[in-house]
């Protein structure tokens, strides 16, 4: 072969192999490129005061809206805002169409859409007006970070924090309250958005205002909330909230479900719903008109897991669960637990582990695990579905005097 073909059988492959590393190059831009959806490209064409689409670092800024349907900050474009030692003030100006303040951010205080990051630092942000949330966050890698600040919200409709449309959201030392009814303080409103939460001081002050509104997912660590006239956690569909570390006071709230420090929903039973709570401490206000009656959670029409590591759960009903068309999952690790669980065509399972104990009645349906170091103490006559218990001695069943029964068998 000659010199000059080895030269260009060189230079093909060269070329050749070029071509693939561009075509490899453009293939993985393509694929990590944001395609908004039209849901997400609707608030890009909201009315704003400032209309962030570069990158800017905001200090010592102050930005008041009044109109109706309007933004304070709206951030597009794949650009980046950071507000520090800011103040943001939704006054007047109520939201035309809530169904849209509710689920995109019309009318909020601060509005990051998909691909955008939007950052508050030592801010104050609040609203006053009808629908107006106070920090939203709507897209496709939308994030939102919000560091030592305050955020207040005085009207109906208006939530703090809000993701949606696997929008991100990371908080650290937080005080923020709502005032009102249908205001709950975080909230994710799709399955994919994400809220991370800690070291902050949650307060709802309204009916159907709980401190945690969930389709999506929410973790809240080494903080506390108190709902003064709602609940701890609505869970919705396939939502998800974690609370670690942290201390929740129920001190009202009524509505159509009753009241209950947590409850959980769904419009199908397609979904799958999850609470945990570890090394916590979840209150219902004894001093409250309800606080005899109220079960502590509430599940309806869903599939959902309930995870309770370390925690005390103080309430004065002595009905743990009530379950409605539900299949449930309960798993207790290194946790004491106790009241009755009414089961209404519902399928449950409780799975007690590492030195649990369960304290109450049970009536139909419902499915026992054991550890040979947990204890199943009952206050009540009782009728399992199903007991497995690794003491083949029963040993850690404690009777009362009461009878046990497994699937219309007595246990003695």
């Amino acid at each position: 072969m000659t010199k000059t073909k080895k030269i260009t059988i060189i230079l093909i492959v060269a070329i050749v192999v070029l071509a693939i590393i561009a075509f490899v190059f453009l293939s993985l831009h393509k694929k990590d490129k944001i395609i908004p959806t039209k849901e997400e490209l609707k608030p890009t064409e909201y009315k704003a005061v400032k209309l962030e689409d570069g990158s800017e670092i905001i200090n010592y800024g102050t930005c008041t809206s009044k109109n109706a349907d309007e933004i304070c900050y709206l951030v597009v474009k794949e650009a980046m805002m950071t507000l520090r030692n800011s103040k943001v003030i939704k006054e007047d100006g109520e939201a035309t169409n809530i169904e849209e303040s509710i689920n995109n951010g019309l009318n909020s205080a601060i509005l990051a859409t998909y691909g955008t990051i939007a950052k508050i630092e030592n801010t104050k942000v609040s609203t006053s007006a009808n629908g107006s949330a106070a920090f939203f966050v709507n897209g496709t890698k939308a994030e939102g970070e919000i560091n030592n600040s305050t955020i207040e919200t005085l009207n109906t409709f208006s939530p703090a924090v809000v993701a949606t449309n696997n929008a991100y959201i990371k908080v650290d030392h937080l005080n923020a309250s709502t005032k009102v009814k249908s205001s709950p303080v975080v909230k994710t409103l799709k399955e994919k958005s994400i809220i991370e939460l800690k070291n902050s001081n949650l307060e709802s002050n309204g009916s159907l205002s709980p401190l945690v509104e969930s389709s999506g997912e929410v973790k809240i660590i080494d903080s506390t909330g108190a709902a003064n006239a709602s609940r701890i956690a609505d869970i919705k569909n396939n939502g998800k909230v974690i609370i670690e570390n942290s201390s929740m006071l129920v001190s009202g709230g009524e509505d159509d479900y009753g009241s209950s420090a947590v409850l959980i929903t769904s419009t199908n039973k397609d979904n799958n719903a999850i609470f945990q709570s570890i090394n916590s401490s979840l209150n219902i206000n004894q001093n409250l008109s309800y606080y005899k009656i109220a079960p502590f959670f509430i599940v309806d029409n869903a599939i959902a897991e309930i995870d309770i590591e370390n925690t005390a759960l103080n309430f004065g009903s002595n009905k743990l669960l009530k379950a409605t068309n539900s299949d449930i999952i309960i798993n207790l690790k290194n946790q004491t637990i106790y009241g009755e669980i009414e089961n209404i065509d519902s399928t449950i399972q409780m799975n007690l582990y590492e030195n649990s104990s369960y304290t109450g009645a049970i009536k139909d349906n419902v499915s026992i695990y054991l550890s040979k170091d947990s204890e199943l103490n009952l206050t009540g006559d009782t009728n399992l579905k199903e007991l497995k218990n690794d003491d083949s001695t029963n040993n850690n069943i404690t009777l009362n005097g009461y009878h046990l029964y497994v699937n219309g068998e007595l246990i003695k």
